[in-house]
């Protein structure tokens, strides 16, 4: 799952928080940021999820 949430209190967090809580293992890997969301928007393009960084997250779950 994507979102562009915040790293706390954000709807990805809350859906995984769910699956842990039913007992699913699960990997992940995050491709957010620890600051705030930029409001200009050449600066929030840089931290919020894009191909790229979701492809090269994506690629470091993959069995070897």
């Amino acid at each position: 799952m994507v979102d562009e949430d915040y790293r706390d209190f954000g709807l990805a967090g809350e859906l995984a928080a769910t699956i842990l809580e039913a007992g699913i293992e699960a990997r992940y890997s995050r491709v957010c940021v620890e600051s705030t969301i930029p409001f200009d928007q050449r600066r929030e393009r840089q931290v919020l999820p894009s191909v790229k960084r979701i492809t090269t997250a994506a690629l470091t779950l993959l069995p070897a």
